[in-house]
């Protein structure tokens, strides 16, 4: 599972309807409503360990991702369990993105707003990757 900055991953690209996705996913395993936002819908996918995120206000078009899927990479590279300084330095080096570092109890979160991109790391290696579509002035930035 490739993910494409500012794209999406794999297939699944940004500004997708929700029905879009579910014919190249197939049926959720899960469909809530985030607790936070009620103008967005999670569809769960437990095999994947993947959730996509619909915006109901961007007429329900798909604008984030979460998973821990052992599978996704970026740059052929995989992320999931892949030290942070190695990622950071070898898989993203390339792109030369800076990173805003956020340090909780047992967790730490490199986010990097130009391109929306979150990485959960705990024992110093990645468990988990956020992607959204680009905010700027809190305009989303479609992909063409």
């Amino acid at each position: 599972m490739e993910i494409v900055l500012k794209k999406g991953i794999e297939s699944l690209k940004f500004g997708m309807t929700e029905f879009q996705c579910r014919e190249i996913l197939g049926m959720p395993d899960r469909e809530v409503v985030d607790s936070d936002n009620d103008e967005v819908n999670i569809l769960e996918y437990f095999d994947l360990k993947l959730r996509l995120s619909f915006y109901l206000s961007q007429n329900n078009r798909f604008g984030y991702l979460r998973s821990s899927n052992p599978e996704l990479t970026f740059g052929n590279q995989v992320l999931i369990d892949a030290k942070i300084e190695f990622a950071k330095n070898v898989i993203f080096r390339d792109y030369d993105l800076k990173w805003e570092i956020e340090e909780y109890d047992l967790f730490t979160t490199h986010f990097n707003k130009e391109n929306w991109v979150t990485l959960h790391v705990e024992y110093g290696r990645i468990n988990e990757v956020e992607l959204g579509v680009p905010l700027v002035d809190d305009k989303h930035i479609w992909p063409d």
